[in-house]
């Protein structure tokens, strides 16, 4: 199927039209969540975490108003598609997988190469606003049923290096691991405490910490309190000893493992960090000269 792919591709970005009964099914869609936002829970917590995290920013909206959403035409989407994907001069593709090298080659130079270009390039350039200077907390009263969640999200400038990536792998296993022992298996007040710490790449690099919690309305308090202290725990003292271990054989166990996305994953990130692959290559010997104070 790989030459059917590249000819669709190929229809998207070259010779994509702009329908008003598709546009309009759309609008019609993105209308119903305005009825009341209020109605889906994840939607509701969403606009108020970006919202508390980017404020008024309009490349973090949500959601649109309805003047917005109706005063939308197709001539305005063929604009903004042919502003962002009319030009292929800049753009990389990435492909992985069993494929016949020669035959690839040559698809790619039939249905990638011909491709509209103008020979312009673009430089990244940061537009996400920064982090809000002190906390934000905010109660969000949607959804329907005896269920209730608690979102965190921390954030601060990172550097995007290969060390980093390694220390978010090891404290989202920590992390993960302390808030299921500690929620719920010692409380028993949740089912499925979830962390992350991620970085993101781009002109300005942030490292992140999202945590989501459910559980009872009545036990939110509890849990986040519980949340709280384990954090603390965590920043004063680092991880236990077995927290350490488990972490470092989990990222250990992960690297034995490695699949098409993965790749795809590495060579993007090879293209602004030259070093990539070798990291990659160390990355075993990496992992366990970690200590548990970094």
């Amino acid at each position: 199927d790989l030459e059917l792919a590249f000819q669709v591709f190929h229809q998207y970005l070259a010779a994509s039209n702009f329908d008003q009964i598709a546009l309009d099914e759309a609008v019609e869609r993105n209308l119903s969540y305005l009825v009341d936002v209020a109605a889906d829970a994840d939607l509701a917590v969403q606009v108020e975490m970006n919202d508390a995290r980017y404020g008024d920013d309009l490349r973090h909206r949500v959601v649109l108003t309805e003047a917005e959403l109706s005063s939308i035409t197709t001539q305005d989407l063929a604009r903004v598609w042919g502003d962002r994907f009319g030009n292929a001069s800049d753009f990389v593709f990435l492909l992985s997988g069993d494929l016949d090298l020669e035959t690839t080659i040559d698809l790619a130079a039939r249905y990638l190469g011909t491709l509209p270009s103008t020979g312009a390039t673009e430089t990244a350039i940061a537009v996400s606003p920064p982090p809000p200077p002190g906390i934000e907390q905010r109660t969000v009263l949607a959804g329907s049923g005896e269920t209730a969640s608690l979102a965190v999200l921390y954030s601060t400038p990172a550097d995007d290096s290969a060390e980093e990536a390694i220390l978010a792998g090891l404290l989202t296993s920590v992390l993960g691991n302390r808030l299921t022992a500690a929620i719920r298996e010692e409380l028993g007040v949740s089912y499925s405490p979830n962390a992350s710490v991620s970085i993101a790449s781009g002109p300005d690099p942030e490292a992140t910490v999202s945590i989501s919690i459910s559980g009872s309305p009545t036990d939110i308090a509890t849990i986040a309190q519980a949340l709280q202290a384990n954090i603390d725990d965590l920043r004063t003292n680092g991880p236990s000893a077995d927290e350490f271990s488990a972490a470092v054989a989990e990222a250990t166990d992960a690297y034995n493992f490695i699949s098409d996305q993965q790749i795809v994953a590495l060579l993007e990130r090879w293209l602004v960090h030259p070093a990539t692959l070798k990291d990659y290559e160390n990355q075993a010997s990496a992992i366990l000269a970690v200590t548990a104070d970094q």
